[in-house]
């Protein structure tokens, strides 16, 4: 294996060579540009952005070993893509030492470092197991990144382009890898400082006391229950290992008494539960107190899970998006050799349902599908076919010796029958391209419906039913295949899925009717929605709780700038704008958005049922005479939105061009 020394090597892209760095010091050489010659400032731009989009994949693929399992081939993969990522930041930070964009990379390369491992074939084998990664690392590397680290994250403090949540996003990585270095060393028998990482901690906690504001609510509670996660919960490994973090109740408690002497608003949202527990609990043999001493049952709660992470930054949704599919890809693999040691215990059939609702993009280039943020906005050419065959197959195996196991129960096969369907609507919507698709598509319908006829099992249906009548275009389907499909619904005997199959129908009926609504402003300002025919207009249904419908707006606020002059408006319509008035008003101050907010208290539940709203946030792109072009899984929190508005913009275009042919 390749490891970063301090000399690196010199990283040829397509259309510079850049400088090597690494024994040149933070500052390194730089282009030599005058400042009044716009040509080559041109140029050096150009050379940076080539040298951006090289350093934002993946990297050529190599070839997988003869034996290698598909989990060591994927994370040997993972490996060398955050080595290669790292070597070509260090050498974009000194050639382009005044472009913002290298503290991107250094916020990245902190929340998804390499391991170095002396051998990567050794540290990618050892991952496709549950214990903590044993494989020998290469410390003098370690070192010498740690060396000349410090000067840039220096650099990356004191920058005025640098906010004050990237800083505390890479403060977070840097304690989170602490712990896990910690976590691994320990494994390995060395000696371990678990009493400075822990100071940290508090520390971190007291400088960073509450939240920058409502739409970063949902950021800082994932960053420190992600702490809290870490600390106490974070060695569930192989028994004979012990814990790296010693915890006896005494202990625990002071500890727990002093995060909460932080008077930490992210801490206290976790602690108050976790620390009723440690008063209960007069013995607690490992730092995971939550479980029992049953070694199977430790080792269980052990396979990678994914979990909700930071996602109010850039950063933050990619290292979310990263670390949800390398859970994933370890949860079936290593759960599906794990629990061949264990052939009748009843969880087996728990976890394989669990493996089909937790569906893996598969991704080939992983940086590419992380950067494309939501994981099925992948495109079919990045998949990994090979890898997907080999879980099926494997799956088929596993499946029909538990669904034929008399431990088995009905209610087990409903459930895995269930999840099933839903990593098939997974994998249909991700790779629809055309009607030439619509055989899968119509099978995924059918299967909705056994779900029912089979199972009885309605809340699948309603929840899978549900994302179909969100998203039907998605699925290749007119108005006419929706109807359709939910007519027999009507005739199923539970009101839930008939209510849905009726507002399926009312769904058709009103994307052709004008949306209708009127309020007031925040201002006290009388808004009708009338006044906005003539433009392109996107409501934005929200309220205050919800944390999602915050986050996105700064995209949307991008969006609104960028297409304002072209007929297109926002709308927002806060549905609980009387009883926490100036929370709106901050969260539109905090964002400087600058497009009508309204008042909706009072009509929210008459909205929600005739437009089968279930929750928020949810969109309506409207076209120029009201009515309804696109709904919420197509604006797809704002992700989508350009491409919408560029698809309406065109097919006006071409109507006008058209009108003067003629």
């Amino acid at each position: 294996m390749r490891s970063f020394s301090r000399h690196t090597l010199c990283l040829l892209t397509a259309s510079a060579l850049l400088v090597a760095c690494g024994n040149r010091g933070a500052d390194g050489p730089q282009e030599n540009v005058q400042a009044g010659d716009a040509t080559e400032m041109q140029t050096l731009q150009q050379r940076a952005d080539a040298a951006w989009a090289e350093l934002s994949s993946s990297g050529a693929r190599q070839d997988r070993l003869e034996s290698e399992e598909s989990l060591a081939y994927f994370m040997r993969q993972v490996e060398m893509s955050d080595i290669r990522r790292r070597e070509l930041g260090l050498a974009f930070w000194s050639g382009y030492p005044n472009d913002p964009r290298r503290y991107e990379w250094l916020l990245l390369t902190v929340n998804m470092p390499p391991h170095y491992a002396v051998d990567i074939h050794d540290w990618a084998a050892n991952e496709t197991e549950v214990s903590p990664n044993k494989a020998a690392i290469d410390t003098k590397a370690m070192v010498a990144w740690d060396a000349r680290y410090r000067a840039m994250r220096d650099a990356f403090w004191n920058a005025p382009e640098v906010s004050e949540q990237d800083r505390r996003h890479l403060w977070f990585g840097e304690i989170k890898q602490k712990i896990l270095r910690l976590r691994e060393a320990h494994v390995r028998g060395e000696m371990v400082d678990t009493e400075s990482v822990l100071d940290e901690v508090l520390m971190f906690a007291t400088a960073y006391p509450k939240s920058e504001g409502e739409f970063d609510q949902s950021d800082y509670w994932s960053i420190f229950g992600a702490l809290s996660d870490l600390t106490f919960r974070i060695d569930v490994q192989e028994d004979e290992y012990g814990p790296a973090f010693a915890w006896t109740q005494e202990s625990a408690l002071a500890y727990w008494s002093r995060m909460m002497a932080t008077e930490n608003e992210g801490f206290r949202n976790f602690n108050e539960v976790l620390g009723d527990y440690l008063k209960q609990n007069t013995d607690l043999p490992t730092v995971q107190p939550l479980l029992n001493d049953s070694g199977i049952e430790r080792r269980w709660r052990s396979l990678p899970k994914a979990r909700q992470g930071p996602t109010s930054t850039v950063a933050g949704r990619i290292v979310q998006a990263r670390e949800v599919e390398v859970a994933r890809r370890k949860f079936r693999a290593i759960g599906a050799k794990f629990w061949r040691r264990y052939p009748n215990h009843a969880w087996r059939a728990q976890w394989l349902r669990m493996s089909n609702w937790q569906v893996p993009g598969y991704y080939k280039d992983l940086i590419y599908g992380i950067r494309h943020s939501t994981m099925d906005s992948s495109s079919a050419a990045n998949i990994d076919f090979q890898a997907r065959a080999e879980w099926a197959s494997e799956y088929k195996s596993l499946r029909a010796e538990i669904w034929d196991s008399p431990a088995t129960s009905e209610e087990d096969r409903s459930s895995i029958r269930s999840k099933e369907v839903w990593a098939e609507l997974w994998d249909v919507r991700r790779e629809f391209t055309s009607r030439d698709d619509m055989s899968r598509v119509e099978s995924l319908l059918d299967h909705i419906h056994e779900l029912w006829t089979s199972y009885q099992d309605s809340d699948a249906v309603w929840l899978y039913s549900g994302r179909v009548l969100g998203d039907y275009k998605s699925f290749g389907l007119d108005d006419d295949d929706l109807l359709a499909f939910f007519e027999p619904m009507l005739a199923y005997d539970n009101q839930k899925l008939q209510a849905l199959a009726e507002a399926a129908f009312n769904t058709i009926e009103l994307k052709r009717t004008p949306f209708e609504f009127t309020a007031e402003t925040l201002h006290g300002e009388s808004f009708d929605m009338k006044d906005l025919r003539g433009k392109i207009v996107l409501v934005d249904h929200w309220s205050t709780g919800c944390s999602s419908c915050i986050s996105a707006m700064p995209r949307l606020d991008e969006i609104y700038r960028r297409y304002q002059d072209r007929g297109f408006e926002v709308v927002s319509i806060a549905y609980d704008a009387t009883t926490k008035r100036k929370k709106v008003l901050r969260i539109e101050n905090e964002l400087g958005l600058t497009w009508t907010t309204v008042n909706g208290e009072g009509q929210r539940w008459t909205i929600a049922s005739k437009y089968g709203y279930q929750g928020f946030p949810q969109y309506m792109l409207l076209n120029r005479d009201g009515t309804i072009y696109a709904g919420t899984a197509e604006v797809d929190m704002g992700r989508n939105l350009r491409t919408l508005l560029d698809e309406m913009l065109t097919a006006e275009a071409a109507e006008r061009v058209a009108a003067i042919i003629h």
